[in-house]
């Protein structure tokens, strides 16, 4: 579900997040939007297969070193970017 604005890139999805009014951008006004050509279910299917075969191990490795940090990343971007300064922060003392 989702496209950008051609014009300026904004991004949004057609459930998560819809421009205030449709088919305008909240952002530059403009009213024609894109979408990736790789936005399919069977990319999805492949980055989730890489996903779980490539990514998904590191989390019960580091886990097991006592170094792992978890976020809730589903929050606005802003506290996202605190999160991760602070365990950046945390790192570099």
């Amino acid at each position: 579900g989702r496209h950008t604005c051609a014009a300026c890139g904004e991004g949004y999805h057609d459930e998560f997040k819809r421009p205030a009014k449709a088919g305008v951008c909240d952002k530059c006004g403009g009213t024609e939007f894109k979408r990736r050509a790789d936005d399919n279910a069977e990319t999805v299917r492949g980055r989730l297969s890489a996903y779980h075969a490539q990514t998904a191990p590191l989390i019960a490795y580091y886990d097991s070193k006592g170094v792992l940090e978890r976020i809730n990343a589903m929050g606005p971007i802003a506290d996202i970017r605190t999160a991760l300064g602070q365990i950046v922060a945390g790192i570099a003392a």
